[in-house]
């Protein structure tokens, strides 16, 4: 059985995240692998103060980072003439203020 925090009580928390994929490629016959192909990184951390038995309130702070690297290929009718590598960044920050209600 869970139970909720005394009144008076901080409480912290959160997650952090990594993800990284590949990406394989069959162009005129040759095989390409990008092993960077898309790496995220996520940190999310909670924290937040029990008011009462019943409400707690607190702030989430969001961080998140996305990197895509890309091999475009240049061919022509027949043979792979040369490639160029392209690298995207997105970040994002985000702020959440909330409100819980326990139940009894």
């Amino acid at each position: 059985m869970l139970h909720a925090q005394e009144t008076g009580k901080y409480f912290v928390g959160g997650s952090i995240g990594f993800e990284k994929s590949s990406a394989n490629s069959k162009t005129n016959g040759v095989n390409y692998s990008n092993p960077n192909a898309i790496q995220i990184f996520t940190f999310n951390p909670v924290g937040g103060y029990k008011i009462n038995k019943l409400i707690a309130a607190g702030l989430q702070l969001g961080y998140s980072s996305t990197i895509n690297n890309t091999i475009d290929f240049i061919v022509d009718s027949v043979y792979i003439e040369g490639y160029k590598k392209y690298k995207s960044v997105s970040t994002s920050y985000g702020i959440t203020i909330f409100i819980r209600y326990f139940s009894c």
